[in-house]
């Protein structure tokens, strides 16, 4: 389904469906100053992996709290099915990981944070595929990792740097086949 017509189409479902229903509208859960409500797991039933709520299909976004009512992950569901971002969080509320999933598979930008904030890692898919560039920091900021899928296999550079930013190793792929590497730490 067309990228743009999807998070309309999920947002739309969501209103029809979760904001809508009386039940919702006085949920507790809704999230001071979020735009959506979050449904708590305890409320939702699982059928043969479907996300039921009064035996119905479910369309919209399940929480995990802790006992102390402090969200540690949420996902969005489309007529049962997972659908839509997910997040998870760290315990001191910072975002964790924040990825999509449509049509059953990971699709577009995955991402992962370190407890501080710092990015930790940044991926892409295709269709539960590996695509494009793929990076990942230390906790200080500084690159860890660049490499480059094309359709889930390893295609032209692979770099990793030392935790004080330079260079260490360097790898060449050809569809997912490592043809090459250097190792700069040798040459120190």
């Amino acid at each position: 389904m067309n990228r743009c017509i999807l998070p309309f189409i999920f947002g739309a479902a969501l209103l029809a469906t979760g904001c809508a229903s009386p039940e919702n509208q006085s949920n507790p859960s809704a999230m001071p100053g979020s735009d959506y409500l979050i449904t708590p797991i305890h409320e939702i039933a699982f059928i043969d992996d479907v996300a039921t709520m009064h035996g119905e299909p479910f369309t919209g976004v399940v929480g995990i709290y802790t006992s102390g009512n402090v969200l540690l992950s949420e996902q969005a569901y489309l007529n049962g099915a997972k659908e839509g971002v997910w997040r998870v969080y760290h315990p001191n509320g910072n975002l964790q990981k924040e990825g999509i999933i449509e049509n059953g598979l990971e699709h577009g930008r995955y991402r992962e944070w370190y407890a501080n904030g710092q990015l930790k890692y940044e991926y892409h898919y295709n269709a539960g595929k590996k695509v494009g560039k793929w990076l990942s920091w230390y906790e200080d900021g500084t690159p860890y990792t660049e490499r480059n899928f094309v359709n889930d296999q390893l295609e032209g550079k692979v770099l990793v740097w030392d935790e004080e930013g330079l260079l260490a190793k360097e790898y060449d792929y050809r569809a997912g086949r490592q043809v090459n590497a250097i190792m700069h730490f040798e040459n120190r």
